[in-house]
């Protein structure tokens, strides 16, 4: 795997400290970007209904 492709699946876990704000957007950005799966045809939305559903729950009670 080339170096620019290996760094896009690099998570840099605790490198940084998010805010709470910026914590709570995490599960948003991460609910739309499997919704947008969805319209380009990636996913079914049998296979990622419940990861949806379990992001948009730790996403609105964050927010709470």
């Amino acid at each position: 795997m080339k170096k620019m492709q290996a760094e896009k699946y690099q998570a840099n876990l605790g490198i940084g400290n998010p805010t709470f704000f910026k914590y709570m957007n995490m599960y948003d950005h991460a609910f739309n970007i499997l919704y947008d799966s969805l319209d380009i045809g990636f996913h079914n939305a049998d296979w990622i209904s419940y990861p949806m559903l379990f992001l948009a729950r730790h996403s609105l009670e964050l927010g709470l």
